[in-house]
């Protein structure tokens, strides 16, 4: 299981996209163009709320043996709106975003 600190929060936060009309140190988007707050990490009942997302599932990359701390290598991580993330689940590499930003 990956441990999440606050420097591997911070690095991951720093993978999400930088909107120039918005402070980058708060406020961003996934990978799905939704938009997430760095203060609500973790925080499921936010629309805003964001959690660390493995891009390879953990389950695909166990199957195939790989070592536990490459799994959770921050090449592999990036941040994602809980909604998207849960709505991903395992699925890759086709899914599809649960939410994503419309206009501003």
């Amino acid at each position: 299981m990956c441990i999440v600190t606050e420097e591997l929060k911070n690095l991951v936060w720093k993978k999400a996209s930088i909107d120039k009309d918005y402070n980058s140190d708060c406020i961003r988007k996934d990978a799905c163009g939704a938009w997430i707050l760095y203060d609500r990490y973790g925080d499921r009942k936010s629309i805003f709320g964001w959690e660390i997302d493995h891009i390879f599932p953990k389950s695909e990359l166990r199957e195939k043996n790989v070592l536990e701390n490459e799994i959770d290598n921050i090449a592999n991580l990036r941040p994602l709106n809980w909604l998207n993330n849960e709505s991903k689940g395992t699925d890759y590499p086709v899914y599809h975003a649960k939410v994503i930003a419309k206009n501003n």
